[in-house]
């Protein structure tokens, strides 16, 4: 059978800069659309636990810094949060903020990752050229020496400004109870162990 990369990963945490990623090291892969070496698909994520499983698909679920997901989930159309309604069981309803059933969600749903798939965890921002997401790709895929890429580090523009981040945080501290935000920051911080690890 042939072999296949499957990635997945909280919407907005960089699945398409993924997909270019890995288009450029010469991988016939799409982003949501399944191809000839795999896909990039948060969709998935229901079922990774059954591809991993899977000697021939190398899978990964992608960790995005949390604040940068808040600052761009909420463009998120309303088929998708219906879609993840089913995967993770957060009631959407008006006596609660959009930031908070927002905040909720991201929490639950990487709250699962680690709890069934913590193995699989890489930090989006350090999937780079030459990485360690860089060389298990390349080496479970049997590609060829690349010596050139091509490719921006920037997985979203605003997202490296640290100023836009601050901002972000002091609007989410103030628009959720003081203990979802302190689970916010636990798993921001487990993004940070990743950034320091991966």
């Amino acid at each position: 059978m042939s072999k296949n990369i499957i990635i997945t990963g909280f919407p907005r945490s960089g699945t398409g800069y993924v997909t270019k990623f890995l288009q450029e090291m010469g991988l016939k892969v799409k982003h949501e659309v399944k191809d000839e070496d795999g896909y990039v698909d948060w969709h998935e994520m229901p079922d990774i636990g059954f591809h991993a499983a899977d000697p021939n698909n190398l899978v990964r679920i992608v960790m995005r810094n949390p604040i940068d997901i808040m600052g761009s989930a909420f463009t998120l159309m309303n088929s998708s949060w219906d879609y993840m309604s089913d995967y993770v069981k957060v009631k959407r309803d008006k006596s609660r903020s959009k930031v908070q059933w927002t905040m909720e969600f991201l929490i639950q749903w990487y709250s699962i990752c680690l709890e069934e798939h913590s193995h699989l965890l890489v930090a989006t921002e350090k999937i780079k050229f030459k990485s360690k997401f860089f060389h298990d790709v390349k080496e479970f895929m049997d590609l060829p020496d690349i010596t050139t890429f091509n490719l921006s580090n920037k997985i979203n523009t605003r997202s490296n400004r640290e100023s836009y981040r601050n901002f972000v945080i002091d609007e989410l501290r103030d628009s959720v109870p003081e203990e979802l935000f302190s689970d916010f920051k636990d798993l921001a911080e487990i993004h940070q162990n990743l950034l320091n690890v991966n």
